[in-house]
């Protein structure tokens, strides 16, 4: 959602502070039945309350002005305010919320409220703030919206109105200074008469459809400090809007970037991703001064990136990522970014060593430099980025070793170096405790897996695979009880699988192939790993029977076991696999293929088997014997059928049944 400017919480306040509760003692005998009336109305028509904030504190033996929510006006002790966000309610708008008659603040924001918007709030014609955000209001926007002259406030975001922006409604809206009707599924254009809204300061319409040329009257809004129209079509100028701080247009199909944005000297935030802007990066950084946040990724630019960009002194975001950048990097480029906390520059083509400048910008948060042709070293000075929560450094060619002063980095939630050329043993990274995601593949690492690694107990992806490791898998790594992906295959890893990766129950992947692993395959591992989705442990020296607890993991879509030396009969419980789609288990010892009412409805499915998602099966070079049924033709997602190498007999399926493999 679009930043909302500090402006927005001064004016909250000054719409209550006018009227706010100062004291109930008065000798005056004062009627508030019919606030009251009307908000047990809205209490009856709220079905859940988990929280049970209006079930034990609405209650008709106290003032309402000491209702939870509500506030009271000082002197007449009327409802002013209602203020219900953030309680999870769900229910309706009954008509008689149109009766507390003093309210000037309505705040239903992040609730459950359905239906469509009573026509008697239009009676509230005292309300400055309205925020219905964030709830699941339909239908298209009222026009009596118009029917609030003091208001200042409007945001009816996140909820599912449709149609096209009422232009009436603005036209007795002098008064309106934030608007805010993002994420609905509004359609058609920006109405005109918005634009005579001259207090506006905040508008937000993103993500809805709005198509069309954004009106030139744009520029009469001269004291608009933020407009977001994200995830529109909306083309066009910005226009002279001198006090604009905050503009976001990511995912609008843009060709050219405004012209007019140079003259937008305190632009603070600008986001242009996601469109189809091309050729060299246009902007006048020296009139650009004072942005903090510029964010150009997913578009077509070509060319150097500018460095003049250095002259963004304030910039605390740089992300171009994904476009055609090339060419070197000034090596001071960053001496001057200091305040540099996400940089972004994914598939910029800069075929150097990492600039050093870069590892004096001590506030980065989040460093992205896939796939930018980075070459030499990874410097010890990356030790000095100690705020680092990411790290990615894959598809590069840094060379060398990983320096020990990366353990440094205490605060790394990632650490991706994949894809490049380092060398030399395991890092050092047992300090790294918050590390969620480590992925140090397609390198020329060796040694050992330390066994520090179980000290890494929240990570999630761990990613080895494709380098020169040696060694057993250590015993620590029962530690990694959050871990989801586990990738070490490709190395020179011996000796049994652990036996402890059993306690891994929140393993998806877990790939294993290509070492040299000995012994059976732990049968408890197939018990206590229900999710695991792809298992691949073909290319090793496994032997034994593959276990009838196989059938316990029915969430499996990949089994290669091919390349091993397991043999017996495929047990029939493979048969509950239901969402396989892949299955190699060739060059094994695996025989007695069994007739159909065991082993086919696991392999080729009879008219009555489930096993339709099928896509790849190998089971050639075995000892299969038996033949080949008819049945074969269901798998018609089937695309790699390879049984050569066994003593299957009988006939052949027809012809029309092997054409549905097609």
């Amino acid at each position: 959602m679009a930043n909302v400017p500090r402006f927005i919480l001064g004016l909250t306040m000054a719409v209550l502070l006018p009227n706010f509760v100062v004291s109930f003692s008065t000798k005056t005998k004062i009627d508030t039945s019919t606030d009251q009336s009307a908000l047990q109305a809205l209490k009856a028509h709220v079905v859940t309350d988990p929280q049970k904030i209006l079930e034990t504190n609405w209650s008709i033996t106290t003032s309402v002005c000491n209702w939870a929510g509500v506030t009271c006006g000082s002197q007449h002790q009327r409802v002013i305010a209602l203020n219900l966000s953030n309680m999870l309610l769900t229910g309706t708008l009954p008509p008689q919320i149109g009766n507390l008659s003093f309210l000037t603040s309505l705040n239903l924001m992040n609730n459950s409220f359905h239906g469509s918007l009573p026509i008697q709030l239009a009676n509230l014609h005292r309300l400055r703030f309205i925020e219905l955000g964030e709830n699941y209001f339909y239908e298209e926007i009222p026009s009596w919206f118009g029917s609030f002259p003091e208001l200042q406030y409007l945001s009816l975001s996140a909820n599912k109105f449709t149609g096209q922006i009422p232009s009436d409604m603005f036209e007795r809206l002098p008064k309106l200074q934030s608007l805010n009707l993002g994420m609905n599924n509004l359609s058609g254009k920006i109405p005109i008469d918005l634009l005579k809204c001259k207090e506006l300061q905040f508008i937000n319409l993103e993500s809805n459809r709005l198509e069309g040329i954004l009106p030139e009257e744009i520029g009469n809004l001269t004291k608009l400090r933020s407009l977001h129209l994200d995830n529109n079509r909306i083309q066009g100028e910005i226009g002279d809007l001198l006090n604009l701080e905050q503009l976001t247009m990511s995912n609008n199909g843009l060709l050219r970037h405004p012209p007019t944005m140079y003259n937008l000297t305190r632009l603070r935030i600008l986001d242009l991703s996601r469109n189809h802007l091309s050729g060299p990066i246009p902007f006048d950084f020296p009139s650009l001064l004072n942005l903090e946040q510029l964010n150009i990724s997913f578009n077509m630019f070509g060319g150097s990136i500018p460095s003049t960009i250095s002259n963004l002194t304030r910039l605390t975001i740089l992300d171009t990522f994904t476009n055609y950048l090339s060419g070197e990097i000034p090596s001071d480029m960053f001496e001057r970014l200091s305040k540099l906390q996400v940089l972004d520059l994914v598939s910029a083509w800069i075929p150097t060593s990492i600039p050093m400048s870069l590892f004096k910008c001590k506030e980065l948060q989040i460093m992205n430099l896939v796939d930018c042709g980075f070459e030499g070293i990874l410097p010890k000075e990356i030790g000095n980025l100690t705020m680092l929560r990411s790290l990615d450094l894959t598809y590069n060619e840094i060379e060398g070793v990983i320096p020990h002063q990366i353990g440094d980095l205490l605060n790394l939630e990632q650490l991706s170096i994949s894809s490049n050329r380092l060398k030399g043993l395991f890092p050092s990274i047992s300090n790294l405790t918050r590390l969620r995601i480590l992925d140090l593949s397609y390198n020329f690492l060796a040694g050992a897996i330390p066994h520090q690694i179980g000290n890494l107990t929240y990570l999630r992806i761990l990613n080895l695979s494709y380098n020169s490791l040696t060694g057993v898998i250590p015993h620590q790594i029962r530690n990694l009880l959050n871990l989801e992906q586990l990738s070490i295959n490709s190395n020179r890893l011996k000796g049994p699988i652990s036996p402890f990766i059993s306690n891994l129950t929140r393993l998806t992947f877990l790939h294993l192939f290509n070492n040299s692993l000995t012994g059976q395959i732990p049968s408890d591992m197939f018990e206590r790993l229900p999710k695991l989705q792809e298992l691949h442990l073909g290319i090793n020296n496994l032997e034994g029977i593959l276990p009838k607890e196989i059938g316990n993991m029915t969430m499996l879509r990949s089994l290669y076991l091919d390349g091993n030396r397991i043999k017996g009969v495929i047990p029939r419980q493979i048969g509950n696999l239901l969402n396989l789609e892949e299955l190699s288990i060739s060059s094994g010892l695996l025989k007695d293929f069994l007739p159909p009412s065991h082993i086919f409805p696991v392999v080729f499915v009879p008219l009555s088997g489930d096993i339709i998602y099928l896509e790849e099966v190998n089971i050639s070079r075995g000892l299969l014997e038996g033949y080949l049924p008819p049945s074969i033709g269901n798998l018609t997602r089937l695309r790699i059928l390879d049984l050569s190498h066994n003593s299957l007999t009988g006939m052949n399926p027809r012809k029309d049944e092997v054409l549905q493999l097609v």
